[in-house]
């Protein structure tokens, strides 16, 4: 009976940790998903710069940073910063900002 519940134990276990291994590589691309969307934003938005006033630039890159899915500034700094410490990115975004090598 013992070892029925260490095996049972043991199974638990098991799917429970590739529950997580799945739940992290749905976090991950998530993230990458809205770090990708802000910079593909912020590369459109560049060529507009030039006609908008400070305020309007700021309240642009503010209502970006909304519409990817983040808190704020902040938050988008950490979740690119997040993303860019996970390891090298092929998404095109990315490698026009921050090319690998």
């Amino acid at each position: 009976m013992k070892k029925a519940v260490q095996i049972e134990n043991a199974l638990e276990l098991r799917a429970l940790q590739r529950a997580e291994a799945q739940l992290d590589a749905a976090n991950r691309a998530y993230l990458a998903m809205q770090v990708h969307g802000l910079l593909n934003a912020l590369r459109e938005m560049e060529e507009f710069t030039d006609r908008l006033s400070d305020h309007q630039f700021n309240g642009a890159i503010r209502d970006a940073i909304l519409a990817c899915g983040f808190a704020d500034e902040v938050d988008a700094w950490q979740g690119i910063m997040e993303h860019l410490r996970s390891g090298p990115c092929n998404e095109s975004s990315c490698q026009e900002r921050f090319p690998i090598g």
